[in-house]
């Protein structure tokens, strides 16, 4: 299985399969027709991650997307949201416990 490992490292389309990134599924055909031998999806994912990759999810980002603001916007949140990490984060509010105002309470939440 690891002379799997390479041909991973290419895309699908380049073995042949009309698909733009590897799935289990992709990967379970792969394997039948070059070892026939047929894994379930769970298998597959160990021997993967035993060869050392692992199940990566794409992040699609707009197509109007400003790649420059949002590097500036990461840079300079920080230094302006770091007071909010030293402010008392919880706020109190008054609630009505029953129907008589005698029975009013003080409630945290955050």
């Amino acid at each position: 299985m690891e002379d799997l490992k390479p041909i991973l490292f290419k895309s699908p389309q380049e073995q042949g399969f009309p698909f733009i990134i590897w799935t289990t599924k992709l990967v379970i055909q792969l394997i039948e027709q070059l070892y026939n031998v047929s894994y379930k999806p769970l298998q597959v994912r160990r021997i993967l991650h035993r060869l050392g990759l692992s199940c990566q999810k794409p992040r699609p980002s707009h197509r109007k997307a400003n790649k420059q603001l949002q590097e500036e916007f990461k840079k300079t949140s920080n230094n302006k949201l770091n007071h909010l990490l030293t402010m008392d984060t919880q706020s109190y509010f008054w609630t009505k416990a029953s129907s008589t105002i005698s029975h009013i309470r003080l409630v945290s939440c955050w």
